[in-house]
């Protein structure tokens, strides 16, 4: 039987945005939205002299050159000062500031077109979605250690056209194509004897965990049902949260743990919607419906508002109301998480930008946090490191920056 990958053969830098948006992962021990960080400031706004001042030709930020950041004995310099970069107190963590963005950390590279990505308080998870000239056979599911990923390191297991990742802490749950479409797991990072949790789930998409369940999408592809569904991680029978004909791709998931619920768009019905993790949905799983020319994509949520990629801006709603707000212009981004007081993004332009959470986002708000990425899509965050995958065949890398 030929596989063909939900990525098709075309590489991922020339698809639309919804297309390399895969299923969210938020629910590790250590998320990616960290609603708790006594580390971080109250606003996360950039007062006056602490940011960029306006934007140069072509979209690069003209900083301050002589700001004055607290603890500092003279101006600083926010284009190249290590401890300061793009802005006061944003620490490169040892790495160069140029132009007033850290240098990136490349964790692994040369990896095979490698399309979502999952953290927890130890390790790094990936899943490479394999090469068309191999009808995405040589795909995989790996994870390392944050503090060491080298060749010898990394934890591998094959996987056919695989598009989503998740992590509990301590297993890893991926899909794969293969048995008719599967959700799989290391249990306990045991990848010699990988479990099958559900087989025979045509077009899996999304993954992601909650405390006792893995929760998956399937697409509508060739004319079959999309649905959202899940399985208990410990193995059991499939359940449905959403089933209906005219969800079409139901595939970008997010799962916020301390309201239980998983969230999710539909990109061709321009439709955000929640569940319960608990396998109970409101107004069929909808929450709001921004119409069907809007194409939402990637969506988070920050314990009060959802945030959502939406071509070439970001959104947010309440959910159960209809107070949508611009939140970002000029974004183009692929995926969105936040920190609970920041939100991040990765952009078509190869950039992975941060932003305070307000009313809306600023040109001179922005921070750069990196730059020339190959094609970046999925990311997360946790208290110290934005990651994300540069998807692309052969030369792809995951990849990490301080916050």
């Amino acid at each position: 039987m030929r596989v063909v990958s939900l990525f098709g053969t075309v590489l991922l830098a020339a698809l639309p945005a919804c297309a390399t948006i895969l299923g969210i992962s938020e629910g590790n021990p250590e998320p990616n939205v960290l609603e708790d960080d006594p580390g971080r400031s109250g606003d996360g706004t950039v007062t006056p002299g602490q940011g960029s001042t306006s934007t140069a030709d072509g979209g690069t930020p003209v900083l301050d050159a002589c700001a004055p950041c607290p603890g500092e004995s003279m101006c600083t310099d926010l284009n190249t000062n290590a401890r300061n970069c793009g802005r006061c107190g944003h620490d490169c963590r040892g790495s160069k500031c140029t132009l007033g963005a850290c240098e990136p950390t490349v964790i692994a590279s040369g990896q095979e077109n490698p399309v979502d990505i999952a953290i927890d308080g130890q390790r790094v998870y990936w899943v490479n979605n394999g090469s068309a000239a191999n009808q995405f056979t040589d795909g995989a599911a790996r994870y390392c250690t944050k503090s060491d990923c080298t060749s010898t390191s990394i934890v591998s297991t094959s996987a056919t056209a695989p598009t989503g990742v998740a992590t509990d802490g301590a297993s890893m749950f991926y899909t794969t194509a293969a048995g008719g479409g599967s959700v799989m797991t290391c249990p306990n990072g045991n990848c010699g004897s990988p479990v099958t949790l559900a087989s025979n789930q045509a077009n899996v998409f999304g993954l992601a965990v909650d405390g006792s369940s893995v929760i998956f999408s399937l697409r509508s592809v060739g004319g079959s049902p999309a649905s959202i569904r899940y399985v208990p991680k410990a193995g059991g029978p499939v359940a449905t949260f959403v089933n209906a004909p005219g969800f079409l791709d139901a595939t970008f998931l997010s799962v916020h743990q301390k309201s239980s619920r998983v969230y999710f768009t539909q990109t061709a019905q321009g439709l955000i919607g929640r569940c319960n993790t608990n396998g109970t949905c409101m107004e069929n799983g909808a929450f709001a419906s921004i119409g069907t020319t809007a194409a939402p994509t990637g969506v988070t949520f920050d314990g009060t508002r959802a945030y959502y990629t939406q071509g070439t801006v970001i959104g947010s709603v309440t959910p159960g109301s209809s107070d949508f707000r611009m939140f970002a212009t000029d974004a183009a981004a692929h995926s969105v998480v936040t920190d609970g007081d920041e939100i991040y993004w990765s952009q078509n332009d190869g950039s992975i930008i941060a932003c305070p959470k307000g009313a809306t986002c600023a040109p001179d708000k922005r921070l750069v946090l990196a730059r020339s990425q190959l094609n970046p899509t999925r990311l997360v965050v946790d208290k110290e490191f934005v990651y994300w995958v540069n998807s692309w065949p052969n030369g792809g890398a995951v990849v990490k920056v301080p916050r």
